[in-house]
């Protein structure tokens, strides 16, 4: 879709498909061309229900419950006229972070990254993109996709990488991270041509005609065409040929055809096609086109007199990443790399440590870059690191009174008084009996001075008596 700069939209008629509240995930391509405004609208739920934006140049992420945003606002830069892919997660069921990802990774660095839990606000409206009121958004966006579930960061990144799919699935699929639709396999090799990583080097000569040389020289590999180059020089017409471009890179079994723009004796405006086949010796294959497409030279097929030409196909290389969590049980780090997960060489991953109730997060062992609780890797060869925690307060107290679970704290409680609770899971299966009403509060960092998150309860809560008030705290 091309959003011109006179502000206009698209509208997307009322849907329920629309009206989410639990979980969310909205993902697209994106090419600014220009940042007119202060905000630029990606796409909305017109009455502000949820917001994907740019904020300046920078991914901004929000949502609306009991009539207040809470939002997100990535300290990364989206360029212009340049192909980025975005995505906005909430799990308003999980831990009820709002997530942006740029190019497959969760950003390292928020500016702010606010937590809300389920649900949100309802609205019976459709959804906008590209502008609203005066935040219009001016470029380019591709391959928009709204999930009413949080996807996962492996979920993310395959979108990245492989779009919303080629019609082949992954299992199948011989080039999974490129869409392939037509699956090309020229060399039988089981890795797909747009997977192929061909290089092509070396320099021979022949003798078309007695007496007369003509010589080669190239080196170009297919996964860096633009720093690709060949000189082709012929003694009988004095002919020196010489690549400014190159444009185009194929092979077979045993041969390798490169295509590009070239100067003949200086002059520019021609293409050449070079052929190499590979074999006991080399051959070699030159033809020249005028602007026209009109063959200026062509040398025929020609085993070399001298020389060699070397042909290299290597496939797209994997690394393997793990992690862990020392003391076991007292944290998780996202993704959950446990078992190893394998990324594409030269891949960032961004992983995000947190601690559960009654621990807090120290550091980090064999991280390549760290920033607090988030760590970034550089999938160059196969890497282990590890999220360390330590222990922190009880997660749980009256006043100045510590305890060690949510139900001895209201055993000892009296009548009005609040239960604080440390961010993080804890495990109990809860049953309030007494006559007496209590606040249950969570999300309260490790040294219990300001609320900064969500207590997951992962158990059983049974109200037999009493009345208990419950704040941030999700249930699981």
């Amino acid at each position: 879709m091309d959003f011109p700069a006179d502000g206009s939209a698209v509208f997307v008629p009322a849907s329920t498909d629309f009206d989410i509240n639990d979980h969310l995930t909205i993902a697209l391509w994106v090419n600014p061309s220009a940042f007119p405004e202060t905000y630029h609208v990606l796409v909305t739920h017109p009455i502000e229900g949820y917001v994907f934006r740019l904020a300046g140049q920078k991914p901004q992420f929000y949502v609306k419950k009991d009539g207040v945003l809470t939002l997100s606002r990535a300290n990364v830069s989206v360029n212009a006229n340049e192909w980025t892919h975005l995505a906005a997660v909430w799990d308003g069921l999980g831990d009820g972070k709002l997530r942006i990802y740029v190019n497959g990774s969760e950003v390292a660095d928020y500016i702010n990254q606010g937590t809300v839990s389920a649900p949100l606000d309802s609205f019976s409206t459709g959804i906008r993109l590209g502008n609203m009121g005066t935040a219009h958004y001016e470029g380019l966006m591709d391959e928009l996709a709204i999930f009413n579930k949080a996807l996962s960061p492996s979920e993310v990144l395959s979108l990245f990488q492989d779009g919303l799919g080629d019609g082949v699935g992954n299992a199948c699929d011989n080039c999974p991270v490129i869409r392939n639709a037509s699956q090309t396999d020229a060399d039988s090799d089981g890795i797909g041509d747009v997977c192929d990583d061909y290089r092509i080097s070396g320099d021979g000569y022949n003798y078309p005609e007695p007496g007369f040389r003509a010589s080669l020289t190239l080196d170009i590999s297919s996964s860096s065409l633009e720093t690709g180059w060949f000189n082709y020089y012929y003694t009988k017409l004095r002919l020196n040929v010489l690549s400014t471009s190159i444009t185009d890179m194929f092979a077979t079994e045993d041969t390798v055809t490169v295509e590009g723009e070239c100067t003949v004796n200086g002059a520019a405006g021609y293409t050449c096609k070079v052929i190499i086949t590979e074999g006991n010796p080399d051959s070699l294959e030159i033809i020249i086109y005028n602007s026209d497409g009109s063959i200026y030279f062509e040398s025929g097929e020609g085993a070399l007199d001298s020389g060699d030409f070397s042909i290299t196909l290597n496939s797209q290389s994997q690394y393997q990443l793990t992690t862990s969590v020392s003391p076991t049980g007292t944290g998780s780090i996202r993704p959950d790399c446990t078992g190893g997960c394998l990324y594409d060489a030269g891949n960032l991953v961004n992983l995000n440590a947190e601690a559960y109730a009654g621990y807090i997060f120290n550091s980090w062992t064999g991280c390549d870059s760290e920033a607090g609780n988030i760590c970034t890797m550089t999938l160059d060869a196969d890497k282990s690191v590890t999220g360390n925690f330590e222990t922190c307060l009880q997660p749980v107290r009256i006043g100045a009174t510590y305890y060690s679970s949510i139900q001895s704290a209201y055993t000892a409680s009296s009548d009005g008084n609040t239960i604080e609770i440390q961010l993080g899971l804890i495990t109990e299966n809860l049953v309030f009996n007494r006559d007496i009403s209590i606040i249950l509060k969570g999300g309260y960092n490790c040294s219990f001075n300001a609320v900064t998150g969500f207590t997951k309860l992962n158990g059983s809560m049974t109200i037999e008596n009493g009345t208990v008030t419950i704040n941030n705290i999700i249930l699981e």
